[in-house]
């Protein structure tokens, strides 16, 4: 273990920044190595993974259908999405007519 500390404590060797570079990488080796380890822990002491359920007032869809069908019902709803329909449809037309006379 002395040798190997007194590898990295010489500063007369021409090769020190290389050293230096070696021993950062081992330093960096080494703690790669700590976190897959720490990880395979975690993984191997894991306990099983049980589902959540949802929130009771998360799944209410069929009161949402009642609600769009009475909100259909409005005619001011619409003939306002009539018209957003008609305008968007109306661009897209006119869309395509640009681009098959390009």
């Amino acid at each position: 273990m002395n040798r190997l500390l007194a590898r990295y404590r010489v500063d007369v060797d021409p090769l020190r920044s290389e050293r230096r570079v070696e021993l950062v990488l081992l330093a960096t080796a080494a703690l790669l190595l700590l976190t897959v380890l720490y990880v395979a822990a975690r993984i191997a002491m894991a306990t099983t993974i049980r589902p959540v359920a949802p929130a009771p007032d998360s799944v209410r869809v069929a009161a949402l259908q009642g609600a769009l069908a009475a909100l259909w019902d409005d005619p001011v709803v619409a003939a306002s999405l009539l018209a957003f329909v008609a305008a968007v449809a109306a661009a897209a037309c006119a869309i395509a007519v640009v681009r098959w006379r390009l």
